[in-house]
């Protein structure tokens, strides 16, 4: 399934997690992406479970979109993000 990321959070873990340091997750290592929890718009899916357009919260990545598993992603309720 493929996202294009609209809210990305940025906490104080991130810190641990550039360090190298393996702690309860896997190190973001130079050159990988950082992830982090987010809100995305599908913008591609496979799942029958999600439609091009739906808000899905998830862990994601950050850059503009990502693909993600749908599994692990959560389908927000319509018109729940009154942003546009």
């Amino acid at each position: 399934m493929a996202v294009r990321n609209l809210f990305l959070a940025v906490n104080a873990s991130m810190r641990v997690w550039i360090s190298g340091v393996k702690t309860y997750v896997d190190p973001v290592l130079p050159g990988d992406v950082m992830r982090c929890a987010g809100v995305a718009e599908v913008v591609y899916s496979n799942d029958p479970k999600f439609k091009v357009g739906d808000k899905v919260l998830g862990f994601t990545f950050w850059q503009t979109y990502s693909i993600l598993k749908a599994k692990d992603l959560t389908l927000l309720p319509p018109n729940h993000l009154n942003y546009e």
